[in-house]
């Protein structure tokens, strides 16, 4: 081989390297977009299982805060009925049952245990009940 013809060849070899290289990066462009486009299928997929357990979470949740306020306003018309006010049984159970509920918050627990012991009466929570429900209530999405 002479001079001429091995340089011929190199340049060839240069000319193939860009080429490969042009298309690899096409390739390459190609594999994130596609893989982009599954990684967000799939993310849809997931967001769909997902989503109706977090929301009947947050009902349930939901639901408990309401069961609560439920329970001191009906302290509160008891009270109104006979005109002397005995925490009824309701409260005790209420509070015996909730403390093992894990996602009921312990804030409110607390809240029942002060009126239990004498410390606050239902009329102090019950005076909160808007603020109470507007810090636990969450909003459905």
């Amino acid at each position: 081989m002479d001079y001429e013809e091995i340089k011929n060849q190199l340049q060839e070899i240069e000319r193939l390297r860009e080429q490969t290289q042009k298309r690899m990066h096409e390739l390459e462009t190609k594999k994130k977009r596609q893989i982009a486009e599954i990684e967000n299928r799939f993310v849809r997929l997931e967001e769909e299982l997902i989503n109706p357990v977090e929301t009947f979470e947050i009902q349930v949740y939901n639901g408990l805060i309401q069961s609560f306020e439920d329970l001191v306003l009906n302290e509160i018309d008891k009270k109104r009925m006979n005109c002397e006010y005995i925490l009824s049984e309701d409260v005790k159970t209420y509070r015996n049952q909730m403390i093992s509920v894990e996602i009921f918050p312990k804030e409110l627990i607390a809240r029942l245990d002060q009126v239990i012991s004498g410390k606050k009466t239902i009329e102090d929570i019950a005076y909160k009940l808007d603020e109470i429900k507007n810090k636990f209530t969450k909003p459905l999405s």
